[in-house]
């Protein structure tokens, strides 16, 4: 048999192999349908809708400038004596902490020699503190302990939780936190690309049992990446627990011309029920007027000494619009103040000059009076003419 002829003629393939390689250029530059168009706008933010103008608990406001520059992985915790904000960040491999007095200037990052108010430890029911850590090799947690939460050793090798078949051997960020009920609380990303899963532990944190997977109900979006990550708790003053996440999406950050990255927030009445969508967005990069930014990672929030909620997050930023100098950074946004302004109120001293005034002003009406008394006498008696003491009646 002879050779397989071409679909097209001699004369015709390499014009129409011409072409079909420019319009794929074309197409492929400019034109082509990308992840955004074919997986549409984010499904969250129609899911959240507005923000609610009286949550102020939720309406995080931009602080100017960066935090660090050059850092990442936030993880802020707060002093509670003396109100300084503790920030560890990382630069690559290498772990820094600074410390700050408002939480906003920081001084440059050192080595810490410590975890001294470390957020990463979690303060387990007995008093005493545990950083787990997942170890991919033996696919389970296993933890780091320490009896003052700044000191730590590695503990007995007990392993406190393993994977689940349908995590497939896989897990992203992952956060810990004690409830009221003194129930240690496990939210871990599984099944990369990840979607929120929990375990919960009911002996002190020694052990895990699986409780769910699809805990925000984000499985249905993994095709399109319209998942949470980065899942990060606060366990609130009323024994809540808040976890933000962030969204990015089909596509990553394109410097210069596509900033991603949504911060959202969920509740929980004591996170072992159903975390609930609150409105509205918590951040976005856009919301950052005043620097160009591209993408939003890994959110942690704290609650300063004054009430307010300020959350520290990583971003990509450039020197300007076009994308030039990019490089990681850390930022924050805050919760407006609680404080009511107070309504004014008039000094006692000066009640006691408005009586003084009202006195003197009798005295000399009273004064007047008696001199018009005395005059009368002295002269013949005439019509009784009124004063400033009295109105004009009848004599």
């Amino acid at each position: 048999m002879g050779s397989a002829k071409p679909w097209c003629g001699e004369k015709t393939c390499l014009p129409l192999a011409w072409l079909v390689l420019a319009t794929g250029l074309i197409i492929g530059t400019s034109s082509a349908p990308d992840a955004l168009a074919q997986c549409g706008e984010d499904p969250w933010l129609v899911a959240a809708g507005e923000a609610d103008a009286d949550a102020t608990d939720l309406l995080f406001v931009p602080d100017a400038g960066h935090r660090v520059d050059g850092g990442a992985n936030a993880s802020p915790a707060v002093d509670p004596e003396t109100g300084e904000i503790w920030l560890y960040y990382a630069d690559g491999p290498d772990q820094y902490r600074t410390v700050s007095e408002d939480g906003i200037a920081f001084p440059a990052g050192e080595t810490p020699t410590d975890s001294e108010f470390d957020p990463r430890g979690t303060l387990l029911p007995d008093g005493s503190w545990r950083r787990y850590a997942y170890v991919p090799s033996v696919e389970a947690f296993r933890s780091h302990a320490s009896a003052d939460g700044i000191t730590y050793a590695p503990d007995d090798g007990s392993v406190h939780y393993n994977l689940q078949p349908e995590d497939e051997s896989w897990v992203g960020v992952y956060t810990v936190f004690t409830n009221p009920h003194d129930e240690v609380v496990l939210v871990y990303l599984g099944a990369q690309p990840g979607t929120a899963r929990r375990a919960i532990s009911s002996n002190g944190g020694d052990t895990f049992v699986f409780d769910q997977a699809d805990l925000l109900g984000d499985e249905d979006y993994k095709d399109c990446k319209w998942i949470h990550w980065d899942p990060r708790a606060l366990v609130l003053a009323d024994g809540r627990v808040r976890l933000f996440t962030m969204v990015q999406g089909p596509q990553p950050a394109h410097p210069g011309n596509r900033a991603v990255g949504t911060v959202y927030s969920f509740i929980s009445a004591d996170g072992t029920d159903d975390f609930v969508l609150e409105a509205g967005a918590r951040l976005q990069p856009s919301d950052f007027s005043d620097l160009h930014l591209w993408s939003l990672h890994d959110p942690w929030v704290i609650e300063l000494p004054d009430g307010r909620f300020r959350m520290y997050v990583a971003a990509k930023a450039t020197d300007d619009a076009a994308g030039n100098n990019l490089r990681s950074v850390i930022v924050s946004a805050t919760t407006p103040s609680l404080t009511a302004v107070p309504v004014t109120e008039p000094p006692a001293r000066s009640a006691q000059a408005a009586i003084l005034l009202v006195l003197g002003a009798l005295v000399l009406c009273w004064q007047r009076r008696a001199w018009q008394l005395h005059a009368s006498v002295r002269t013949r008696p005439r019509a009784r003419e009124s004063t400033d003491c009295e109105g004009t009646g009848p004599p």
